[in-house]
């Protein structure tokens, strides 16, 4: 049997983007998953000039012209076109070009990492053991062998969602303007919703249309991950505080998401390794995006598997690929946005209201080249840039959020921003 220079385990956005481009470049790929051809679950929503230079661009589903942010105190519009994607046909092109590229799909499940040896990486699966110069762990969750690379910590924020595409009468929303957050407070929540002020969520609203729209009540962050129930019983009483009647539930989706801690540290591994994707941390602690991270990433961590192949094992190689997904700078920023998240768990709801209403206006009337929020949501700042937003958002900010904001969150670590910042 051949024996392919890289295997990819997981076919989702990031593990079919990486392992066509490696194919593309003459690598021999395998992809094993335990169902490659089954449709992806989730629904992704993306900034149009996030992804403008991806393949992406033919799944479009529908374009909204800008964004809302609601709170108490009044609406921010953010004049920045956004897409949902037709999950079914973003899967299907991308598992058609992975075949077009050369790339084998293999359905079977991975059991678990052998030995390294100085040729190859066994894998053994459900189906039998198989060999590859190089793993690459796109499983979203991570493999065993990734999370035993991550040092010990308090765990990650969950993102945690509650959404359905919906047939109604009527709705409150402009059909060329995407609710992105609506935090503004809730009243009547009947008793399976919780306590809405010490853990609070926000709407999500895409209407396709003055009847149908896609609604989502949404737990930015939070350490343990709230009860999806809460979530539901919330979307429920939101819309109707908002007059919306119900005709038709088209759809339904639950979401958690794991975001922030600590990276893997992949100086500790044995193996043949490498991370990508949510595996590998690339799910932003601060908003929950990954997509647009990942699909920029995989031809330039192809670039380099590529070289890196030609001249050492795949233990090299992974290491090599590594620095370039995990760069000094990526790191520095990681702290920041890990110190942001940290600090948003713990907000209660007033708080953070507070706390947008100064991210959102921080930029002020800037042109937008330099409005530094775009950059931040899809993680394309410098680290001074990065700092320069944060120092934007502390002058916007009142009294009572500057103190939080230099405090932190109850899990904040201060030296470890600093070792970070420092490069150390």
């Amino acid at each position: 049997m051949t024996v392919p220079e890289v295997c990819v385990v997981g076919a989702g956005p990031a593990g079919l983007a990486l392992a066509t481009a490696l194919a593309k470049r003459g690598v021999t790929v395998d992809l094993l998953d335990p169902a490659p051809h089954q449709p992806w679950a989730p629904t992704y929503g993306v900034w149009e000039d996030d992804v403008a230079a991806t393949h992406v661009a033919r799944a479009i589903d529908h374009r909204w012209r800008r964004a809302a942010v609601h709170t108490d105190t009044g609406t921010h519009l953010l004049e920045r076109p956004y897409l949902r994607l037709h999950t079914g046909r973003l899967h299907a092109q991308a598992i058609q070009d992975a075949l077009d590229a050369g790339v084998v799909l293999q359905p079977s499940r991975v059991l678990a990492l052998g030995a390294h040896t100085r040729r190859s990486q066994p894998i053994f699966t459900s189906v039998g053991t198989r060999h590859a110069r190089l793993v690459v762990d796109a499983t979203g969750r991570g493999l065993p062998e990734t999370h035993a690379l991550r040092p010990a910590s308090v765990g990650p924020g969950v993102q945690v969602a509650y959404g359905q595409r919906i047939t109604v009468d009527q709705h409150p929303w402009s059909t060329d303007t995407l609710t992105l957050m609506d935090w503004r407070r809730l009243r009547d929540v009947g008793p399976h919703a919780g306590d809405t002020e010490q853990h609070p969520t926000f709407l999500y609203a895409l209407p396709f249309s003055e009847t149908e729209v896609f609604v989502e009540e949404t737990v930015l962050s939070t350490r343990p991950a709230r009860p999806i129930a809460e979530c539901e019983a919330r979307l429920q009483a939101r819309l109707r505080q908002l007059g919306v009647g119900v005709r038709e539930v088209h759809e339904t989706e639950r979401c958690f998401i794991p975001m922030g801690g600590p990276l893997p540290v992949l100086e500790r591994s044995e193996r043949a390794l490498l991370p990508f994707g949510a595996a590998a941390g690339l799910v932003h602690p601060a908003t929950g995006y990954s997509l647009a991270t990942s699909l920029r990433l995989a031809p330039v961590v192809a670039d380099t598997l590529v070289e890196a192949l030609s001249v050492t094992d795949g233990r090299g190689a992974a290491r090599a690929a590594w620095q370039t997904i995990w760069p000094l700078e990526a790191r520095r920023n990681r702290a920041l946005y890990q110190y942001g998240l940290d600090l948003l768990v713990d907000l209660p709801l007033h708080a953070m209201q507070r706390f947008y209403d100064a991210f959102f206006s921080a930029d002020g009337a800037r042109p937008s080249e330099d409005q530094l929020w775009k950059g931040y949501m899809a993680d394309r700042l410098s680290t001074a840039k990065v700092a320069t937003l944060m120092a934007r958002v502390f002058a916007a900010a009142d009294p009572h959020t500057r103190l939080k904001l230099m405090r932190g969150g109850p899990e904040s670590d201060h030296m470890a921003l600093g070792r970070a910042l420092l490069g150390i």
